[in-house]
């Protein structure tokens, strides 16, 4: 059994977030957000259209996408 150890901050009070848990929770909020468009978009396709998504959100995604794409690799040590 693991246990994860977490850094206690003494100058917030609190524990320091531990980053796997952020990345697992930007990645999922990606990809929840796509698959909003995406159901979105097949529901226009097929005539269905309850909620219209605004135009620029396919550019928003791609923009957050190569953002987090940044910082992945920036934490890696790659540069890109």
């Amino acid at each position: 059994m693991s246990y994860r150890i977490r850094k206690f901050n003494n100058t917030t009070g609190k524990f320091d977030p531990d980053p796997a848990t952020q990345f697992i929770r930007h990645m999922a909020y990606y990809l929840r957000m796509v698959n909003q468009y995406n159901a979105a978009r097949i529901d226009i396709l097929r005539g269905r259209p309850a909620k219209v998504p605004p135009r620029n959100r396919p550019a928003r995604l791609l923009s957050y996408k190569l953002a987090l794409n940044a910082r992945i690799e920036a934490e890696r040590g790659v540069t890109v």
